[in-house]
């Protein structure tokens, strides 16, 4: 199979300040839906997590419970990009 760029396989990257300041635009809050169709390994997904918890520290139990488990919802047709999401997602401290 002959190797052909990211971008012309459908996987681009997009970069963090990017991703940052979009959050920062649509400023999420708590109890919100956060869905990214093409979420590759999670950078939007992540950066989301970090804006709800940084800027919402008296969050109660039941919304902590909720951004744990049901605020992100993401899609990845590619099975190992999929995976690398999951464990970007795991490792850091989900309240």
């Amino acid at each position: 199979m002959p190797r052909t760029p990211k971008a012309a396989r459908g996987s681009i990257l997009t970069p963090r300040p990017l991703i940052q300041a979009i959050v920062d635009v649509i400023a999420p809050s708590p109890g919100e839906n956060i869905c990214d169709p093409a979420c590759g390994t999670g950078g939007f997904l992540l950066a989301a997590h970090e804006y709800l918890v940084n800027n919402n520290k008296n969050m109660t139990k039941v919304e902590k419970k909720n951004l744990k488990e049901k605020t992100f919802k993401g899609c990845k047709l590619v099975h190992n990009t999929a995976r690398l999401c999951v464990m970007n997602m795991m490792p850091r401290d989900r309240q």
